[in-house]
């Protein structure tokens, strides 16, 4: 009925499946990406930069759970520690700061060419 064949195959999920094979893994971690291993952007020459590119998933779910994953790495790390200190208050502040500035960055550029003194 209303043309869908199967309904229980269809699976939507923005997070991913947690792998039950703690003895080669370990304990579950959110903010780690399961998958086949690739090489890391660090270590990306040049002339390999669009081959790597092209290995990236463009899937919306995909980027998703890869910011996911960058969240939950920086919750470990900053947010959710014994004793949380003020730096996620500073970093917050900066990236505003940093997204004010290239925003407006067309006033910045020409400010100094229209200044009269």
């Amino acid at each position: 009925c209303l043309g869908v064949k199967d309904r229980a195959s269809v699976e939507i999920s923005f997070v991913e499946k947690r792998v039950g094979q703690t003895d080669v893994h370990g304990v579950y971690f959110p903010g780690r990406y399961y998958g086949k291993k690739d090489i890391p952007f660090g270590d990306v020459q040049l002339g390999q930069l669009s081959e790597w590119f092209s290995r990236r998933s463009k899937n919306p779910a995909d980027m998703f759970r890869a910011v996911s994953r960058f969240y939950w790495r920086y919750a470990f790390r900053w947010l959710l520690t014994k004793r949380p200190t003020v730096v996620p208050f500073f970093h917050f502040t900066f990236s505003l700061a940093a997204f004010r500035y290239f925003s407006d960055y067309a006033e910045h550029r020409s400010h100094k060419h229209s200044k009269y003194h």
